[in-house]
Parts: structure tokens; sequence; C-alpha cells
């Protein structure tokens, strides 16, 4: 299994290792590669902002940069979890909506690009903490700009006005080999519209490029905790 880690500031990779009771003190190693491919792994470098958890092995990786994007796998002796690949997105490009039931712009909708036969559509996040209690706050989420393949049987048609080079990609009857989209059967889940797993000229055609990114704000309101229990709760625990 492959994973994306879309835009943020802070990530935590499990390392998901069924190991032995007679292994369980072998260490856990970490390793990277840039290139995403599995035989550039280098062990991974750590620092202050690179740290492996010693309660479960997890890698946590503070203030993530673009240059830090690639494949992470972690290891135990000759086991090995399924590799992580990891995508930072600094400039991505977002616009703000609004839940159905509150006015102003709505999110976007799914669209099918027929002749490419793929679909373009925001993957939506959890929604954040609400920013007020006992009384209407305010609270986010992000919706990420995914491609999806539509499964047919065949071959798929590139658009001529797609806006991007698709010549070395066409056939005599002027249509793409399905191995051009391979990636997308592979990552049943979609690919990041601006990830360069994607096929150049689905990455670079107008719909994907013109697609932003989303981001919701909502309104929401949450009772208060009452810090009498939580005090009461602290009495107890210290008896």
């Amino acid at each position: 299994m492959t994973t994306f880690i879309k835009i943020t500031i802070f990530i935590r990779l499990n390392c998901d290792i069924c190991t032995s009771p007679r292994d369980i003190d072998i260490e856990t190693e970490w390793y990277f590669s840039n290139s995403l491919e599995m035989n550039n792994l280098q062990p991974l470098m750590f620092n202050e902002f690179i740290i492996v958890s010693p309660l479960d092995d997890s890698l946590q990786i503070f203030n993530i940069h673009q240059q830090q994007s690639g494949l992470y796998v972690c290891k135990q002796g000759n086991n090995s979890a399924s590799p992580i690949i990891v995508h930072v997105f600094e400039d991505e490009t977002f616009t703000e909506v609004h839940p159905n039931t509150a006015p102003g712009n709505q999110a976007l909708k799914s669209i099918t690009i027929s002749k490419l036969e793929i679909i373009i559509s925001s993957q939506w996040g959890d929604w954040t903490e609400c920013s007020e209690c006992g009384k209407v706050g305010r609270r986010s989420r992000l919706g990420i700009c995914y491609v999806n393949l539509i499964e047919d049987d065949g071959e798929t048609a590139i658009p001529q006005d797609s806006g991007s080079n698709t010549q070395n990609n066409l056939t005599a009857t002027g249509i793409v080999n399905r191995s051009k989209l391979e990636i997308l059967d592979i990552f049943v889940n979609g690919i990041p519209c601006r990830s360069k797993l994607l096929p150049k000229f689905i990455r670079d055609s107008w719909e994907v490029k013109s697609r932003p990114s989303e981001v919701m704000i909502g309104y929401c309101k949450v009772p208060c905790l009452d810090s009498t229990n939580i005090l009461l709760l602290n009495c107890l625990l210290c008896q």
C-alpha cells in the first residue's frame, strides 16, 4: 500500500511491520529515496526536525519542505513495511469555499474529461477543531485536487486542445495506449493534480492545470469543557 501525504508542516509516518516476538528488540531503520526508486534507498539522516518515536517507531518530520518529497520505507531486520510516497506542495493554489448550508462559493464539482478518461475532483480531509467554544466559531478542511482514471477496456483518446504536447503519446490512429495511463491503475485512490507521478500530458492539460485545490470554511459551535469537572477529576486521580 502506498500513501500520499498532502499539504502540511508536520507528518507522521507509521512503521507497519508485523514483528515476531523474538525480533522485538531489532532496531527500526528508516530509508529515503528522492527519486521514488526502491533501488536508490539511502539511510535517512536524523536531526531535530526528523525523529523516530521511541513509542511506536513512527517517523515524525517537522517543518517539512518540498525537497523532502520522496519515497520512505521502514525496515526491521529482513522485514520491510510498504513504501510511503510523500509529496509536499508548497505552491498549491487554493480557493475558499463554503458548505452547502452556508452562503458564498460552494465546493467545486467533480468533472469528467471523457477524452482523457479521467475524473478530476477534490478529496476532502477532516475538519479542524472549532476555533471557539460556547459561541459560534470557525473550522476548516482541505480539499486537494486529485485525478482518477475511468476504467474501460480499450484505449483512451487525448483531446487535441488540452494545451499539452501529446504527440509522443499518440498512435497512428490518434489515440494513446492504455499503458501510458497505467500509473493511475496502480494508485486506485487517485494522484494529486500537481504530482510528478502523473503523466506529463495529463498534468499539463488545461483542465488539470486550471483546477485549484480548495479550503472549506464553516461555522461551528461546541460546548466548553466544564472546569469544575476537570478539577474534580484531577483531585480523584491524586487520591
